[in-house]
């Protein structure tokens, strides 16, 4: 038995939004991404998966887990700008 979620099955704690994905997609648990205090104007969202854009390589989905209705499209900055580099200050990090 997998441990996968299936997103917009019968879980409803995992949705995906009805125009950005026509199947319900199996997420590894381990892939799930958790904000602990949502991000900012979606702080009811806490768990997210990384989709990839079928029709568009450079685009991605940030599916919320919860809210079938919120995904956030995402591209890699290094598409743009191929020495873009976030530097974070070990202080900022969380163990």
């Amino acid at each position: 038995m997998s441990d996968a979620k299936t997103l917009g099955e019968a879980d409803p704690s995992v949705l995906v939004a009805s125009g950005q994905v026509e199947a319900p997609i199996d997420v590894d648990p381990a892939d799930i991404l958790h904000f602990p205090s949502g991000l900012p104007g979606l702080e009811d969202c806490r768990d997210w998966a990384l989709l990839a854009d079928s029709d568009n390589d450079a685009l991605g989905w940030l599916q919320s887990t919860t809210r079938g209705d919120v995904a956030l499209a995402v591209v890699s900055p290094r598409r743009f700008v191929p020495e873009y580099q976030v530097r974070i200050p070990r202080s900022e990090l969380t163990p």
